[in-house]
């Protein structure tokens, strides 16, 4: 087993752990969705501007996150997931104001090996991340570019410059109760 992959699943099991780690689009501040400290810290670092993006192993583990999915949602993910496609959708009502005061909740299943063999270990299956980046700044593409962001802020961090460098920027969509499709952003994917 990894040893990198180890210790960050150990941060990620105290109350408040936050780590980051190379995403779809750059370095993503992680914290495990059934830790209300760790999320309030993101918040803290991050503020409520963006939805939040919902990492799943599998798409069971997203059920108690989102509303019903759409049927063009279900069907968008049997078709390109594990991969580069990040859906926004309704979250689900029974959610805290505070888990996300917005109303939408983007969800993925990433392609990349490293995030789904912590995905995996993680006994909830899920991380919920936001760009590791101050402001409206895009996220950071390297390790150092974290450390110097927000230095103690953060508790743990996966080195992985080459895996954001060989990336290639994910699709976004909005799928709407009413199953409408709107692409947010062209990328990776190309729907039909």
């Amino acid at each position: 087993m990894d040893l990198t992959l180890l210790n960050a699943l150990s941060y990620l099991e105290k109350p408040d752990g936050l780590i980051a780690l190379p995403g779809p689009e750059g370095y993503i501040l992680a914290v495990r969705p059934d830790r209300p400290a760790a999320l309030e810290r993101l918040y803290r670092l991050k503020g409520h501007s963006e939805p939040l993006l919902l990492m799943g192993w599998d798409l069971p583990a997203f059920d108690p996150f989102i509303a019903p999915l759409p049927t063009e949602a279900e069907r968008l993910i049997r078709q390109h997931w594990p991969g580069p496609l990040i859906i926004l959708l309704e979250k689900c009502k029974q959610l805290p104001e505070e888990f996300s005061p917005l109303c939408s909740l983007k969800i993925m299943q990433p392609d990349n090996a490293m995030l789904l063999d912590l995905l995996s270990l993680n006994p909830t299956g899920l991380l919920l991340t936001l760009g590791a980046a101050r402001g409206t700044d895009p996220p950071a593409r390297e390790a150092t570019a974290v450390y110097n962001t927000f230095g103690d802020d953060v508790d743990f961090v996966v080195h992985g410059d080459v895996e954001i460098l060989e990336s290639v920027a994910p699709t976004v969509v909005w799928v709407k109760p009413n199953d409408e499709i709107q692409l947010l952003r062209s990328g990776a994917i190309v729907l039909d």
